[in-house]
């Protein structure tokens, strides 16, 4: 699921190395690496905050996911994400994941993330001066808990930001995906630039790629299917050391085992 924080201030700052506001940043990444990985990653999008409202309402984060999660999908949520301005009020963080959180629970389902991709500080709720950023770890940490981690992706100037570091590498620490045990390491990924996101998200993408692909029903003819990485086609290895193998004798899905996976979680399909 895809936590995606569209706040003003998205375009009210701009990033290196081409001085392009940040979401003009963020939108080209986020549907070339969405678009890279349909095949291996069933995405979801929660925009936040929502409306035009004031900041820091109760309506500025509802239950509402514009993009429910699905197989082959990255066509609706691109879809979404290129409709979408970035001209919301505040930025409430904390509320936008536990709203993800409870959408993941009521799915049921296995092998579920969220990426939040956000500019920075939370601002919601504003008061005491640090109740934003301690709300946003308590969501995190909650959400961890419950089997949902989250990947933290901040939009900043390496120069400018450097402020808002500290909180980023709090979120990703209490969203169980720091990338660094290093104190002084970087615990969440740093996009500066639509290369560097781009970058960013092709790295999670390709540790949250599920190598399982389910089906709709079941093959007419169980021993006679296709199956292709990179155009090259694959052969069934019932010993799962390579190839690809039917997750049971049901036969209502695949999954990829060795270089094929590989290929997959590189987002090379």
């Amino acid at each position: 699921l895809l936590v995606l924080d569209r706040s003003a201030s998205m375009m009210e700052h701009k990033v290196p190395p081409a001085n392009v506001w940040r979401w003009e940043a963020v939108v080209p990444a986020l549907t070339t690496v969405i678009t890279a990985t349909d095949a291996s990653v069933s995405w979801g999008l929660k925009l936040f905050p929502e409306g035009q409202g004031e900041a820091c309402v109760a309506t500025g984060v509802t239950a509402d996911i514009p993009v429910q999660i699905a197989p082959a999908n990255a066509a609706v949520v691109t879809a979404k994400i290129l409709a979408t301005a970035a001209s919301g009020n505040g930025t409430p963080t904390g509320d936008a994941i536990r709203a993800g959180t409870a959408y993941l629970k009521s799915r049921n389902a296995s092998n579920q993330f969220m990426l939040l991709a956000t500019d920075g500080d939370p601002s919601c709720p504003a008061k005491p001066d640090d109740a934003a950023e301690m709300d946003t770890v308590k969501a995190l940490t909650e959400a961890a808990a419950a089997g949902f981690r989250t990947y933290v992706i901040g939009v900043l100037d390496p120069v400018k930001d450097t402020g808002k570091f500290p909180i980023l590498n709090a979120m990703a620490e209490a969203g169980g995906t720091s990338r660094s045990d290093n104190p002084i390491g970087d615990k969440y990924y740093q996009a500066n630039s639509e290369a560097e996101l781009t970058a960013a998200l092709q790295a999670v993408t390709g540790q949250v790629a599920s190598c399982v692909f389910e089906f709709d029903k079941k093959p007419p003819d169980e021993t006679n299917i296709a199956v292709k990485v990179n155009g090259a086609l694959v052969t069934q290895d019932k010993t799962k050391a390579e190839g690809w193998d039917y997750t049971s004798d049901q036969y209502m899905g695949l999954e990829l085992h060795g270089e094929a996976c590989k290929q997959v979680k590189d987002a090379t399909d």
